[in-house]
């Protein structure tokens, strides 16, 4: 009797689980594990999931560069993730073209970069009220909220 190998594939924040014969004949080599660095669309997309579920923020630059994926759907989980650790969206669709897309990746790498540069006044300690008080969140782009069709759920 041949043998099957099971691949479970876990599909969106709700966790379900879905599972899919493979091949016969001995069991085959695990998928590359998930990694928020990859170009690979089937590796970072559960990456990104499972770091907004333990709200990681140290995720967030991986996410920003997520944002110039030539892949929509990893634009989007990017977004999305961006928006369920910041609270915003800073005007970025996934779905928009290219040179809208641009502009609000500009926005995002400002935004983080102006983060980081709070961070390190912070740690070092401050040298005014405007570095001292800046904390994740405090600054809100203009969205409802709607962050389009869903995928982080």
């Amino acid at each position: 009797m041949p043998r099957r190998a099971l691949v479970i594939a876990v599909i969106g924040f709700g966790g379900a689980v879905s599972l899919t014969g493979a091949g016969a004949g001995g069991c085959s080599a695990p998928r590359d594990a998930p990694s928020l660095s990859s170009r690979d669309a089937h590796r970072k997309i559960p990456a990104i999931k499972h770091a907004v579920e333990k709200d990681d923020e140290d995720a967030v630059p991986h996410l920003v560069a997520g944002l110039e994926s030539d892949d929509p759907a990893v634009r989007m989980y990017s977004i999305e993730g961006l928006e369920r650790l910041t609270g915003q969206t800073r005007g970025f669709r996934y779905y928009a073209d290219d040179d809208a897309r641009r502009a609000a990746v500009r926005r995002w790498k400002r935004w983080l970069s102006g983060q980081h540069d709070a961070h390190r006044t912070i740690t070092a300690g401050p040298t005014d009220h405007h570095g001292a008080s800046r904390e994740r969140g405090d600054v809100r782009d203009n969205d409802s909220g709607a962050a389009g069709a869903g995928g982080i759920e």
